[in-house]
């Protein structure tokens, strides 16, 4: 049988901060930094500002809210059309059956 080393090591549980990020916070930052300066040097070659990326998410997601107003009042508008057919006929079907009475 082998006794344990006792140099063994126990992994260190990591702390609720740690398992929410990922990592330690040094670590984290010091990546989002790294990051950050890569995506900035990126978009400065390709000639995109800030102020452009802001100005496109706004724009879409307006977009997204004015196409969905007609979304809306256009299923609107086929649901009260098919309930002009479906609910006569759902009503006539409930009266031959009311008189035919129950068996």
């Amino acid at each position: 049988m082998s006794q344990p080393l006792s140099n063994d090591i126990e992994p260190r549980r990591r702390t609720a901060l740690q398992r929410i990020i990922g990592d330690r916070p040094g670590a984290v930052l010091l990546r989002l930094v790294l990051v950050s300066l890569f995506v900035g040097f990126l978009m400065s070659i390709f000639g995109i500002e800030v102020e452009a990326v802001f100005d496109w998410v706004q724009n879409s997601i307006a977009d997204v809210f004015d196409n969905s107003g007609h979304i809306v009042r256009q299923a609107v508008t086929w649901t009260l059309t098919g309930a002009a057919i479906v609910i006569p006929v759902w009503l006539i079907m409930r009266l031959m059956s009311a008189g035919r009475g129950r068996r």
